[in-house]
């Protein structure tokens, strides 16, 4: 699937991932063992990760700041690998974090790459320690297809459904959406309430200077 749509006459590149960003989904979590980190004894090493396909970073546009990304050839008969976040890597591997380990679900993953903090859930998180493995490891039925082009959903559409069914004619894409609007969707509330503020308070500016106007008439 990948193949053919990489094909597409106006795709830049694609990927598949569990999660689409600012989705209202739960990413994967597990307790870690960080080679040789010593946690303190009430320190809980839980950290969330997400499975991901090779060009996923240059899908979304994520820089890779060390290391690479993940291959075509990170598959099942592969070394497990991983890639951290900045944050991730500051904690526990402020010098040098690439061919590192780390074990979740009794696995051992090798760290290849560091990639740049970036939200995963809203725009006003802080940031947090994050990881990724390569969905050919670590394979869900359920992934969604990510991809990056300056088409319009609607012009792609018809393309992505042929290139769909030529793989399997019960199959169906549902119609595309651009990731603005999911980050839209999850900023509603947020900007639900910076609007109710703005209007409270120009009421209230309203109020106070009919207030002040009738102190200064009198």
């Amino acid at each position: 699937l990948l193949g053919r749509v990489r094909e597409i006459p106006g795709v830049e590149s694609a990927t598949l991932a569990r999660l689409r960003p600012f989705s209202y989904g739960d990413f994967s979590s597990a307790p870690l063992e960080i080679d040789g980190y010593q946690p303190a004894p009430d320190e809980q090493l839980n950290v969330s990760y997400l499975e991901v396909a090779d060009d996923y970073f240059k899908t979304l546009g994520v820089p890779i700041v060390a290391g690479r990304e993940f291959q075509r050839s990170d598959d099942e008969n592969a070394v497990r690998v991983a890639i951290i976040n900045q944050t991730m890597a500051a904690k526990y591997w402020p010098k040098d974090p690439i061919g590192q380990r780390l074990k979740a679900k009794d696995r051992w993953l090798q760290i290849v790459g560091v990639a740049k903090d970036v939200k995963y859930e809203n725009k006003l998180e802080l940031p947090r320690a994050f990881f990724y493995v390569p969905v050919r490891q670590n394979f869900f039925v359920d992934n969604n297809l990510l991809i990056r082009t300056r088409e319009t959903p609607g012009a792609i559409r018809s393309a992505l459904a042929r290139e769909v069914k030529a793989l399997d004619a019960t199959l169906a894409p549902i119609a595309p959406v651009r990731v603005q609007e999911h980050v839209d969707r999850k900023g509603y509330t947020q900007r639900l309430a910076a609007t109710l503020i703005a209007i409270f308070g120009a009421m209230s500016l309203f109020l106070a200077a009919i207030g002040l106007y009738a102190v200064v008439s009198y």
